[in-house]
C-alpha cells in the first residue's frame, strides 16, 4: 500500500494558503522587530552586546539577568553605551 497513510501518522489538512499567509505575518512580525530594534545594525550591536556579557565574568544567573536587562531597554544611537551604572561596562 504505497499510497495509504501509516497508522498514527501525521496528516496536514491546512489549506496552502492559510500556511502561506502565516509564513508572511511571520516575516512581517520579525520586520517590526528587527525595525524597534534600529535595524541590522542595531541588531549587531545588540548581538555583540550580548557576545560579551556571554563571554563575560560571573555566574550563568547573573549572565542571563544582564542579557535581559540589556534587550528590555530600548534600542540606542551608535556609539551610546546602554550598561547599567552598577554594570559598568558590562
Amino acid at each position: 500500500m504505497a499510497g495509504a497513510a501509516r497508522a498514527g501518522a501525521l496528516t496536514w489538512a491546512v489549506p496552502y494558503e492559510r500556511i502561506e499567509m502565516k509564513w508572511n505575518r511571520l516575516a512581517s512580525q520579525a520586520k517590526k522587530v528587527v525595525d524597534s530594534r534600529g535595524g541590522t545594525d542595531g541588531l549587531e550591536r545588540d548581538a555583540e552586546k550580548l557576545r560579551d556579557i556571554a563571554t563575560g565574568q560571573g555566574t550563568a544567573k547573573d549572565k542571563a539577568q544582564r542579557a535581559a536587562d540589556h534587550l528590555k531597554q530600548s534600542p540606542s544611537k551608535p556609539g551610546a553605551d546602554r550598561s547599567s551604572p552598577d554594570q559598568p561596562g558590562r
